[in-house]
């Protein structure tokens, strides 16, 4: 069995948030204000979208999404909060006709974390 190094972990981590980052035309979208800071210090260029900050329904931020961009990458949180958002959100994106990414959730699983916000103690 292969046993993946620390080092080697983090490289793997750091590689696919630079991956989500430099995606055209996408958008990464989060929960709450805590999210979105941690993900703009970890990748400065990206294009992030909290949920948390809207003065708009979930169906009308979704519109938003879909008047500006061809792909969505989900980054939220893997509780019970994240899990309903994200069934919610992908189908008014889909619906719409924006690509649903869920690389982002991926990379929590990854990171053997539950919250974005936990991502920095990984990478760092």
């Amino acid at each position: 069995m292969k046993t993946i190094t620390t080092d080697h972990h983090r490289s793997e981590i750091r590689s696919l948030l630079e991956k989500l980052a430099l995606k055209e035309r996408s958008i990464l979208i989060v929960e709450g204000k805590r999210d979105s800071f941690t993900l703009k210090r970890l990748l400065p260029g990206a294009e992030i979208f909290s949920l948390a900050n809207q003065k708009r329904s979930l169906y009308e931020s979704a519109e938003h999404i879909a008047s500006n961009f061809n792909e969505a990458i989900l980054m939220l949180d893997a509780d019970q909060k994240g899990k309903e958002l994200s069934k919610k959100i992908i189908a008014y994106l889909q619906s719409l006709g924006v690509k649903v990414n869920k690389d982002g959730e991926k990379l929590l699983k990854l990171a053997n974390r539950r919250h974005i916000e936990d991502l920095r103690s990984v990478i760092i």
